[in-house]
């Protein structure tokens, strides 16, 4: 059974009543509010039903989700109640000032929207882990997030210049009439100019950015056309392998190493794969950096 947090109704209002001209309607914050938790456990519930072991968990982070989501709330509601708009209160001794110190607090108060928001994508990822770089599927792997992430970025673009030119994101395919309903309510309340603001756009980006270079890194390790070869550690023979295929840097070695070798080997990152009959690591740059210094 989800679990809420109270939401100020009062401060709500008196929120509303500063930034709006249109009837306050009692009691619809919380149903906000809990709409959004309600979402968060069946979530956790789907994720408890895949992976039982991992249940506590999708429900710790749930619970997390409904007390922030209930701060960032409530912190939002004094924050409009600071300053009223210009549409409320009129242009006579308006107090310029503190609308700057309102909107400046505004703002960093919406980049912590983010945040609790990732609250419930970590729900939703529970089971999956983070993309490990020796992950045989790494590449499909982060194809798949980047497209994921394009494709946002695309439907966020779309959304705002729909907005631009009619208003509002009603006959906009890429959101529902309830979704659009909750941005629109969020543009009122935040005074924001159109549905995705642009810090938004800005940190998806920058994680496209950053997905489409652990891409291009992973697929010159993948590409490099490299042969085995044969070194010594410890004055022991060995041969080096670059298996791209499961991104490891392995050193096999004919018979057990001696013990001197097998504490260095584990002091430089490799350790035995008794599946594969080798020492290794993940192949990246380290790794090779880290066997100079076992040749040395």
């Amino acid at each position: 059974m989800a679990r809420y947090y109270e939401i100020n109704e009062t401060d709500a209002r008196m929120a509303h009543e500063a930034n709006s001209m249109r009837e306050f309607k009692v009691g619809s914050e919380t149903e906000g509010y809990r709409a959004q938790v309600d979402e968060a456990y069946r979530i956790a519930d789907e994720q408890a039903e895949r992976f039982p072991e991992l249940a506590e968990k999708a429900y710790a982070l749930a619970d997390r989700f409904a007390r922030k989501y209930a701060e960032w709330l409530n912190e939002g509601y004094r924050i409009d109640a600071m300053c009223p708009s210009i549409l409320v209160s009129g242009g006579g001794n308006f107090p310029v000032r503190k609308k700057e110190r309102q909107n400046a607090r505004r703002s960093s108060h919406m980049e912590r929207y983010e945040k609790v928001m990732g609250i419930k994508r970590r729900i939703a990822s529970i089971g999956t882990g983070g993309i490990q770089a020796g992950d045989p599927n790494a590449l499909e792997k982060l194809e798949a997030k980047a497209k994921r992430l394009e494709d946002r970025q695309d439907m966020m673009k779309r959304a705002n210049a729909h907005y631009r030119k009619h208003g509002t994101l009603e006959g906009f395919d890429g959101v529902d009439h309830d979704e659009a309903e909750h941005v629109r309510h969020d543009m009122e309340r935040f005074g924001i100019s159109q549905p995705f603001p642009s810090w938004q756009l800005s940190n998806n980006l920058a994680t496209i950015k950053r997905t489409r270079a652990r891409i291009a890194e992973l697929q010159r390790e993948k590409e490099a056309d490299t042969e085995d070869r044969e070194t010594e550690i410890n004055g022991e023979p060995c041969t080096v392998v670059e298996n791209a295929d499961i991104m490891r840097l392995q050193l096999v070695f004919d018979g057990k190493p001696e013990d001197g070798t097998r504490e260095r080997l584990k002091a430089n990152g490799f350790r035995w794969s008794p599946k594969n009959g080798a020492w290794q690591r993940q192949l990246t740059d380290n790794a090779r950096r880290a066997l100079k210094a076992l040749e040395a």
